[in-house]
């Protein structure tokens, strides 16, 4: 699921992030969080968490990817 979601990233420019956010909506993710330079998104059936940094102007300029398993490791 993880080279999924990342082709999803690489197949949109920067600035169609409510396009990516949709198509993560349809594969279950859920905004649980978010400021205005970082959009917080998660899957709980996947175990899995993302995060899209995004400018100013709404602009994706950064991503990542994270499993639960890993966030419980950072603690």
């Amino acid at each position: 699921m993880t080279q999924t979601i990342e082709d999803l990233f690489s197949s949109y420019r920067s600035d169609q992030a409510e396009i990516i956010l949709g198509e993560l909506g349809a594969l279950g993710f859920v905004r649980v969080g978010g400021n205005p330079e970082a959009i917080s998104m998660e899957n709980v059936r996947m175990e899995l968490f993302v995060l899209i940094g995004v400018d100013e102007e709404g602009k994706m300029v950064s991503h990542e990817i994270v499993r639960f398993d890993q966030i419980m490791r950072k603690k």
